[in-house]
């Protein structure tokens, strides 16, 4: 079953599938052709094994493995009527057509402790720049060590660069073969599509994620697409709605929460902070968190507030929170989990994994240049974090002044959980 037969590939595709370099990397722009080349190579590879193949792809979540590369190979076995089964509960898909038998594993970057227990013919790490260095550097290592089932195993890569990470030294250290592309490269885009991009990005972020190219980003401002313009009035308190969204950050001090809402348009207001200073502990409260919700629920009370705390509170709130998900895992000093606590005050939890640094911002910046985040004159100390906070050379956020970055990743899990459809699209791919 020659399935190369049928393919058509644009050159840079082709290069990456075809390549007998053992460590071939596309490094390009949004919407490229990423998943495409990394399904045609997948079926590559089947054929090339015999049989014998043992395909790892990671990516850094399920989510992304599934919305993009994942609905795209399902759609390419049934097209070349290629027999699959799945094993869902090992994250693994056994091809059975005799010409290209093999497996497939997916692995979530999130989850890289799982790239253990199984010996590999090929790997594929996806949007690789996506993740922070230290789990890159992780990952590369544990990758590298799977590759024991034949003697000319390969580690693909595909990604936009995301400053200079780690496929930039290794590209720098002649131990990948780079393949340039970009977003125009693409010629099945529409022009608007391409437009959008060439709206959404300065200059240097055009260089990055249309053009594909590494791009040193130490001390450029992570929130470029903010103007002091964009500001809008303090909002009265009788016109809050009911729905509140909640951005939250676990640092004990200052502990930051961001509160907003959906307008009629569905764009997201910002229109209050808490920057709760806790150099005195949590002052008889079980936690901070326990702190934190009771001083959000006495100014924005909901029923829990209302049956436990305060039967005559006025107007009563419904509030889901979009939290640093790391406090799924970190317990309190009473032996609770954050998010535990924040269920027990009666609130929905958005958000399963604390998504990429450099996603959240990415999105964040779209959407106020799309001028569907807002935010209120009045939140003085998130505004402060827009205007202040930096990246370092590798695109994460520069913590170096220990009082900047916090009210930002409190104000962007929100943000992100509500508009990440900027950059994951079915249609293009992966955008981000």
């Amino acid at each position: 079953m020659k399935v190369r037969a049928k393919i058509k590939l644009y050159p840079h595709q082709k290069e990456y599938v075809l390549s007998k370099h053992p460590r071939t990397a596309i490094i390009a722009g949004y919407a490229s052709g990423k998943t495409y080349a990394n399904v045609r190579k997948t079926l590559h590879l089947l054929e090339l094994r015999e049989g014998q193949a043992f395909i790892f792809y990671a990516a850094p979540t399920y989510d992304i493995i599934h919305a993009t590369y994942y609905a795209e190979l399902i759609e390419a076995f049934d097209l070349y009527n290629i027999a699959y089964h799945e094993d869902k509960q090992h994250h693994e898909i056994n091809v059975l057509t005799p010409e290209l038998k093999g497996t497939i594993k997916l692995v979530s970057m999130e989850k890289w402790q799982n790239l253990v227990a199984f010996n590999a013919t090929d790997g594929i790490l996806d949007e690789f720049d996506v993740i922070s260095i230290d789990r890159q550097r992780r990952i590369w290592t544990r990758a590298l060590a799977r590759l024991r089932k034949c003697a000319n195993a390969t580690l693909s890569i595909t990604t936009t660069p995301e400053g200079h990470k780690l496929c930039y030294e290794l590209w720098k250290a002649g131990k990948i073969k780079k393949i340039s592309a970009s977003t125009e490269d693409n010629h099945s885009l529409e022009k608007t599509y391409i437009d959008s991009l060439y709206d959404c990005f300065d200059e240097v972020h055009i260089q990055l994620y249309v053009k594909g190219e590494f791009v040193n980003l130490n001390g450029l401002r992570a929130m470029y697409n903010y103007r002091e313009e964009m500001l809008i009035a303090p909002i009265d308190t009788a016109d809050i709605p009911h729905n509140l969204i909640v951005g939250m950050d676990f640092n004990v001090n200052p502990f930051c929460l961001t509160i907003s809402f959906e307008d009629k348009d569905k764009n997201l207001i910002t229109f209050d902070e808490l920057y709760i200073r806790n150099a005195a502990g949590c002052e008889g409260y079980g936690s901070f968190t326990d702190k934190a919700m009771m001083l959000l629920l006495q100014k924005y009370p909901n029923l829990w507030y209302q049956s436990n705390v305060d039967s005559a509170v006025g107007k009563i709130h419904t509030i889901t929170i979009a939290p640093d998900m790391t406090g799924i895992a970190r317990k309190t000093q009473s032996n609770i989990t954050d998010i535990a606590i924040l269920r027990k005050y009666g609130c929905t939890i958005i958000g399963t994994v604390n998504p990429p640094v450099s996603s959240r911002l990415k999105i964040a910046n779209m959407a106020f240049q799309k001028g569907l985040w807002k935010l209120c004159s009045n939140c003085k100390n998130l505004i402060q974090d827009i205007e202040m906070c930096v990246t370092d050379e590798h695109g994460e956020l520069d913590k170096t002044d220990k009082t900047l970055t916090h009210v930002l990743d409190a104000a962007t899990y929100p943000v992100f959980q509500k508009y990440k459809h900027l950059i994951f699209t079915q249609k293009h791919g992966r955008i981000g």
